[in-house]
């Protein structure tokens, strides 16, 4: 008997569906369910160290040290956790809309005076920056963004 082709559709109900190597795991599933009430434990068992301590009870020391190591776990599984899908991410800058810009030539819509001024992109008008004051319809380069504001310079000449 010959083993039958897979469809590319099954591929596609089995990696929704937690399996493959696209899927979070059954481990990731059971850290992130402990990583919910965790801080929560360690902060209420180190209130309850800083208690017996302030009461010169035993082990508030002890309580108040492993409350704090809670929350540290807690903060490291989190990091764990969410910078392994950001980095495993099919487009981690989709919504960076001004980093995806760099390198792109445009015109200045309003001069730029002191180094600031705007520009239109598609449908957006974007502030910029810039080292030179320029006049509008400039041709100008974004070279990078800091927040939601573009940096230019002039445009390279380009021969026809």
């Amino acid at each position: 008997m010959s083993a039958k082709p897979r469809r590319k559709g099954h591929e596609r109900i089995h990696r929704h569906a937690g399996h493959g190597p696209g899927s979070p795991g059954l481990l990731r599933w059971l850290v992130m369910a402990i990583s919910v009430p965790l801080p929560w434990i360690g902060a209420g068992i180190a209130f309850v160290g800083v208690s017996r301590l302030a009461r010169g009870l035993d082990w508030g020391a002890a309580m108040l040290a492993l409350g704090i190591a809670l929350i540290v776990i807690d903060v490291a599984l989190d990091y764990w956790i969410h910078h392994d899908t950001v980095a495993r991410a099919d487009a981690p800058d989709l919504n960076a809309r001004a980093s995806r810009l760099a390198g792109r030539v445009t015109v200045l819509d309003r001069p730029l005076i002191a180094g600031r001024g705007r520009v239109r992109i598609d449908d957006t008008l974007w502030a910029v920056e810039g080292p030179h004051d320029l006049a509008p319809g400039s041709r100008v380069m974004v070279t990078g963004c800091r927040g939601a504001v573009l940096l230019i310079d002039r445009a390279p000449l380009t021969e026809h």
